[in-house]
């Protein structure tokens, strides 16, 4: 990391960091929102007559949400980032892309619209997966740790759900290494 971070400052400049900022922080917000709301509509859909979620209709949930926010959200935001990543020079003249949105349409204008959607089989592959292990862990930490199980009106202490994320978002990056490499 450090030898990355020298040779980014001595080729391109401080600022050259935050290439693709402005892609991966709308990407971020945009997925978030889609993960959380698609889980729910799944999940919701799911219930057995009882209102109850099985593990197995959690996961098929949580795998439907990576897959919806890999299609709409995730891949197109990647490729605009990484193309942006991978420019270099300091002028902006030298640029090919000159931001977000100039790199998404010169994108679809030379290659196609489905060309911001390159690489989406290993990133619903990895997306899918990684919320599918999330969302199942969260539940299963939440029983284990806390005794909280769905619909018991259980309410977490923010640092019980905060402890209960932390370690059913370490089962995600375990399960989708080697999709996140092919996509990669």
């Amino acid at each position: 990391v450090a030898d990355c971070f020298r040779k980014i400052h001595a080729e391109e400049g401080l600022g050259a960091l935050w290439k693709g900022l402005n892609a991966f922080a709308t990407h971020l917000c945009f997925k978030y929102m889609l993960r959380m709301g698609t889980n729910a509509t799944f999940q919701a859909a799911l219930r057995d007559e009882e209102g109850n979620l099985t593990t197995s209709r959690r996961m098929a949930a949580g795998f439907g949400a990576g897959v919806v926010e890999a299609l709409a959200i995730v891949t197109p935001f990647e490729v605009v980032k990484i193309r942006l990543q991978q420019q270099k020079g300091l002028s902006v003249k030298d640029l090919k892309y000159k931001g977000t949105l100039h790199c998404a349409r010169t994108i679809i204008r030379e290659e196609g619209f489905f060309a911001l959607w390159n690489g989406a089989g290993p990133t619903i592959a990895r997306n899918g997966t990684n919320q599918m292990c999330l969302f199942t862990a969260k539940a299963h930490v939440d029983s284990l740790l806390w005794g909280k199980h769905d619909g018991d009106g259980t309410v977490l202490h923010p640092m019980q759900s905060m402890v209960s994320g932390g370690l059913a978002a370490t089962i995600g990056p375990v399960a989708t290494g080697p999709f996140d490499v092919m996509k990669t």
